[in-house]
């Protein structure tokens, strides 16, 4: 292996020592082969580093926390120790298809404007069964249209230039979701993308950071969305940032009586915050407005014969359709002859 390979792929990992083997095969199979693959165990209690160890591979490259760090901690160090031009996230209950990180550097070669390039990824069961798939924004303007609302990436099929890391790190005050607040910032100041084809597999199972740690993610993300809101200028209160975050997909299974109106005057305020600011680009964040109304009249009030009436009277679904017409019109004129 070269003494500068040009990707590290970084994997934390802690108490991983049923789940890590399969990972890191997934990374030794890839058919890009400049890389290392840095694993960093992060205090861990069971047999994770023996795991690590068992490779008989150049490419491994395993470092041992002391004690426990966390996981900002331990991806700041990572990045810091890392050797590769590009940093290719992998945790260690998850999977790279073969030809991931071949995809993923021949894009930032061609693009060296982009400082971060996700993909989509696909959802397995802890055996590979497959559950679905995660879709993600593809250009600039769309993922930072979505900010407001959405996680534009999944950070297990980041790859991301080190110099922009190594600029920005990853938040220790956030326990969970210092990846969205990572890449928040980043995108609203540099060029980031995500391929549209699924090149990693994310595992569900009962010990997921994600599902041990949901009301903590839930917190992270009202929080990550209060400081959205305040750098636009919009003017809120605790209510408005917990009923801004049910506008995320309407999963709650009760939602306040009053919250169909809040929600058209609350999206009217974002659509006029953002004319002051110029914080989301347009036309894509009257889209985004627009669909959050449409699906808010879809879920709020689906048996009032008047909702779909109040739809289509809303500033916010005229600017939407509008929109997708000059959208819509804009590909047919650039549609080869």
């Amino acid at each position: 292996m070269p003494a500068s390979p040009r990707v590290t792929v970084l994997m934390p990992a802690y108490n991983r020592e049923t789940l890590i083997e399969k990972s890191i095969q997934s990374v030794l199979s890839q058919v890009y082969a400049d890389f290392e693959l840095l694993v960093i165990d992060d205090g861990s209690t069971d047999g994770t580093a023996e795991v690590v160890g068992s490779f008989d591979d150049p490419r491994v490259r395993l470092l041992r926390n002391s004690e426990n760090l966390g996981q900002a901690r331990t991806r700041n160090r990572g990045i810091e120790l890392a050797r590769g031009e590009f940093i290719a996230n992998l945790d260690s209950d998850d999977l790279a298809h073969a030809r991931r990180l071949d995809k993923q550097v021949a894009y930032l070669d061609v693009h060296p404007e982009c400082a971060v390039l996700g993909t989509w990824a696909c959802r397995v069961s802890k055996k590979g069964r497959p559950m679905g798939l995660y879709q993600r924004p593809v250009g600039w303007n769309q993922i930072r249209a979505e900010l407001l609302f959405h996680n534009c990436f999944k950070h297990t099929s980041v790859m991301a230039r080190r110099e922009v890391l190594l600029k920005f790190g990853y938040d220790p005050a956030y326990q969970v979701c210092q990846d969205v607040d990572l890449y928040r910032r980043i995108a609203l100041t540099h060029p980031v993308a995500n391929l549209p084809e699924p090149l990693s597999s994310y595992r569900k199972h009962k010990d997921s950071i994600s599902r041990r740690m949901k009301g903590e993610k839930r917190l992270a993300q009202m929080r990550i969305a209060a400081v959205e809101l305040g750098e636009l200028g919009v003017e809120f209160d605790e209510r408005d940032v917990r009923r801004h975050f049910l506008l995320r997909e309407f999963k709650a299974p009760e939602f306040p009586p009053d919250l169909l109106d809040w929600t058209e005057a609350w999206l009217a305020r974002l659509h006029e915050a953002n004319r002051t600011a110029s914080r989301y680009p347009e036309p894509e964040f009257s889209r985004v407005l627009g669909a959050k109304w449409w699906q808010a009249c879809r879920v709020l009030a689906p048996s009032r014969p008047s909702a779909l009436r109040r739809c289509l009277r809303s500033p916010l679904a005229r600017r939407a359709a509008e929109d997708a017409l000059l959208g819509a019109r804009a590909r047919l004129l650039d549609r080869p002859r």
